[in-house]
């Protein structure tokens, strides 16, 4: 009786059968749930096609859809929606995610700053969400916050949870003391250092991180680390990691590089 009050003499959506009884038939164009999803697809598939401006309107038009700030808020209490108000809730955040980077790509970094910052203060221990801030506050000309944020973040996650961030995250605090550009930053978040076309660290810019990067993102024999923080004071120290980078991409190992290259080195004396 309360349904028909509602929805008064407008009853197209509602059918009624003996066997089954009253049942609403809506389609998922009329269903916010199912339209949202159906954008943050599109919009997902406008950014990977390099279409930057049109994938934030999509996106956008897709977190326009929320009301409040929980999925499902008002059914919450029905233990079988709760998985899917779960489900909801994370498609919204990586939603937004993207939204902001498509938002960097179009070259808006100021504009998503204040909602950046407010999600990772919201979503301390969601690295993603920092991937983005770090390139972001450097397309702002903010750098050294860039850094900061990289340092506070790595704390938190060794006191809270005794892990190091991701090689990710560090190849992109390795960019930004480099002094790499926003978008190099931006690329860094998704290029493995071992892929084509990713270019070696240069000695110099690996003694400045490679304290605060994960084991598994470090040389593994101690003398390469020695080797660059020797930095600029060597006579071509890029060059000599490089190789040691590229022998152990190889197979080789550090101990092995570094020995071959002393070697050669004493040979062209």
């Amino acid at each position: 009786m309360k349904l028909r009050a509602v929805l008064g003499n407008d009853r197209r959506w509602i059918s009624h059968s003996p066997a089954v009884g009253y049942r609403m038939e809506v389609g998922d164009d009329e269903i916010d749930a199912a339209l949202f999803e159906q954008l943050m697809g599109e919009g997902r598939r406008q950014l990977a096609l390099g279409h930057a401006s049109t994938s934030v309107r999509t996106l956008r038009s897709a977190l326009a859809l929320w009301r409040g700030s929980e999925a499902l808020a008002d059914v919450r209490s029905v233990i079988e929606l709760e998985a899917e108000a779960t489900r909801l809730g994370e498609l919204r955040l990586q939603a937004a995610e993207l939204a902001i980077e498509a938002s960097l790509w179009d070259g808006a970094a100021y504009e998503v700053l204040p909602e950046l910052l407010g999600l990772v203060i919201v979503h301390p221990l969601r690295e993603r969400l920092v991937t983005l801030l770090l390139p972001a506050l450097a397309a702002a000309g903010r750098r050294v916050e860039a850094a900061d944020a990289y340092l506070r973040t790595r704390e938190r996650f060794i006191d809270q949870i005794g892990i190091e961030p991701s090689a990710e995250l560090c190849r992109i605090h390795q960019g930004v003391l480099r002094g790499d550009g926003w978008p190099d930053l931006l690329r860094l978040r998704a290029t493995a250092p071992d892929r084509p076309g990713a270019a070696a660290p240069t000695a110099y810019a690996a003694s400045l991180s490679f304290a605060s990067c994960p084991r598994a993102a470090q040389p593994e024999h101690p003398g390469c680390a020695a080797l660059a923080r020797k930095g600029p004071r060597d006579r071509n120290p890029g060059a000599l990691l490089a190789v040691v980078l590229r022998r152990r991409a190889a197979g080789r190992s550090a101990t092995q590089s570094l020995f071959r290259i002393d070697r050669s080195r004493r040979n062209s004396m």
